[in-house]
């Protein structure tokens, strides 16, 4: 979101197996399987436990460096925080992933301000679902409208459709637009930069 100046601008347990008796493959002596022993008659038991399996997930990592551009839709708020949408279209885009949309929200008190937002990259088949990081913000580039905004920090996926179910990781943001002012309401062109590798679990 655009910023400016208040003022001058599982882990799987396995099931425990009761086993009413002690067989003959856990005695010593390698005897065969047998009666249980008197265990059985006075109530007592043994537990087993089966291990949990060893096999570690694989992965399928993707790279991405994708870049769009669009229209940003403002609507400034003097007592609150301003809200924004985007949609906009991918050039050079990888894995077919072609649109962007997001909304946000940012509390325009300072040069540099915390957005908060969540966006979709999307295609015919697969989507990304991403979330601004706490870190990231809008910084003006003057010191009141019209200026410059400029988009830096971290989205995080949160979830991914088709191919990309499941999907984890995070993915640089960078993105720019200019502001005619800090009142009303404006459309204005944007241009953003993903880049990153996420991981889809096969």
């Amino acid at each position: 979101m655009p910023a400016r100046h208040s003022s001058s601008g599982a882990i799987v347990i396995a099931p425990l197996v009761i086993v009413l008796g002690v067989t003959a493959t856990s005695l010593a002596g390698g005897a065969s399987i047998g009666t249980p022993s008197r265990l059985a008659a006075t109530g007592a038991h043994s537990a087993v436990a089966t291990q949990p399996s060893t096999t570690k997930p694989v992965y399928v990592t993707y790279t991405i460096n994708a870049s769009y551009s669009g229209t940003i839709s403002i609507q400034w708020n003097a007592s609150g925080p301003s809200k924004a949408s985007i949609t906009g279209k991918g050039k050079g885009t990888e894995f077919g992933l072609v649109n962007v949309s997001g909304s946000g929200t940012s509390v325009a008190a300072a040069q540099v301000d915390p957005i908060n937002g969540t966006g979709i990259l999307s295609g015919y088949k697969e989507s990304l679902y991403l979330k601004f990081a706490t870190h990231s913000t809008a910084t003006a580039t003057g010191g009141s409208a019209p200026t410059m905004v400029i988009i830096s920090g971290t989205a995080t996926i949160t979830k991914g459709t088709g191919r990309f179910l499941n999907a984890i990781g995070s993915l640089k943001v960078s993105g720019e637009f200019n502001i005619k002012s800090t009142t009303g309401s404006e459309k204005d062109p944007f241009n953003a930069t993903l880049k990153g590798a996420f991981k889809v679990k096969k």
